[in-house]
């Protein structure tokens, strides 16, 4: 028998619906789904392979389940938004870049 401590499915997926998303950098985010991933397989296997499970704590498992389920959505959408910010930026970017280029090999005397 191990003596290590293992902490549950349910604590894990408390916490993870309490993290504020709003400073996290993007590897960070992607490391917050793998775990949220995790966490649900945990409490499904907890819902599947727990005999004489109460009514309630069933319920409550599933609860936190579609509650860290809907967060995963919300955290890929999140993803994605903060990526094609990033593009965007760059795009811009560079296009301040071209501009300046373009502007500095034109004479000065026709720049408008």
């Amino acid at each position: 028998m191990s003596n290590t401590l293992h902490r549950s499915h349910e604590l894990s997926a408390s916490d993870l619906l309490q993290v504020r998303l709003d400073d996290l950098p993007l590897d960070e985010l992607e490391a917050h789904i793998k775990e949220a991933d995790d966490t649900v397989l945990g409490l499904v296997s907890r819902l599947n392979n727990t005999p004489h499970l109460s009514p309630t704590a069933a319920a409550n498992l599933r609860r936190l389940e579609r509650a860290l389920r809907e967060r995963i959505q919300f955290v890929r959408e999140l993803i994605d938004l903060r990526k094609l910010e990033a593009l965007a930026e760059e795009i811009e970017r560079q296009e301040r870049e071209q501009q300046a280029e373009g502007r500095a090999s034109v004479p000065r005397g026709m720049r408008c």
